[in-house]
């Protein structure tokens, strides 16, 4: 059976447009169905777990606070990032970011060595919405306590230390839970 040249033009535009399709899709959607999927592992992830905060202890110009991540389902390791703030920003605290990339707080394991450090180049909400961008958080094991500390003179007791709980789901990153410590009244 011979092909006419009308045959063949129906034919490269019917497979050029397949390909612009399957492009399109590979492009833009395949990315967005990825992104979708992780945000609702990491909300997942963020229903299961709970954290426990201790007072914020102040001796020497130094504070300190202890925190448990709790999660019954995940035996991996979470990462955190803190920082400080002043009380007042206690009302506004879901929506406050760090202020430097690199934390002015020390994170202790239970054995008192520092966790690995890691970089993030964005962290999401759960929410799909970017929260912050070029953070160094540390590596915290579940299910147990860790401790945030400050130097010499870098927090007071009008001051909270706030907690970032970060999951790692497919190749995003999002803040899952977030928690504060003060000093107790």
């Amino acid at each position: 059976m011979a092909f006419g040249v009308g045959e063949i033009i129906i034919l490269a535009v019917t497979v050029i447009i397949g390909l612009v399709i399957f492009s399109f899709v590979s492009a833009f959607l395949v990315p967005q169905l990825s992104f979708t999927n992780a945000e609702q592992t990491a909300k997942n992830m963020g229903s299961d777990i709970s954290v426990t905060a201790g007072p914020l202890f102040l001796e020497n110009g130094k504070g300190s606070s202890i925190f448990y991540i709790y999660s019954p389902q995940y035996s991996g390791n979470f990462t955190v990032i803190a920082f400080a703030v002043p009380t007042s920003d206690i009302a506004s605290i879901g929506t406050i970011t760090p202020s430097y990339s690199v934390s002015t707080l020390n994170v202790f394991l239970t054995n008192g060595k520092i966790p690995l450090s890691k970089t993030f180049s964005t962290i999401y909400s759960t929410s799909g919405e970017i929260l912050s961008t070029n953070q160094v958080g540390y590596e915290v094991p579940s299910n147990e306590a860790f401790s945030v500390t400050s130097v010499t003179g870098l927090i007071n007791s009008s001051d909270i230390i706030v907690v970032w709980i970060i999951y790692q789901s497919g190749n995003y990153y999002f803040r899952i839970y977030y928690t504060y410590s003060g000093v107790s009244q």
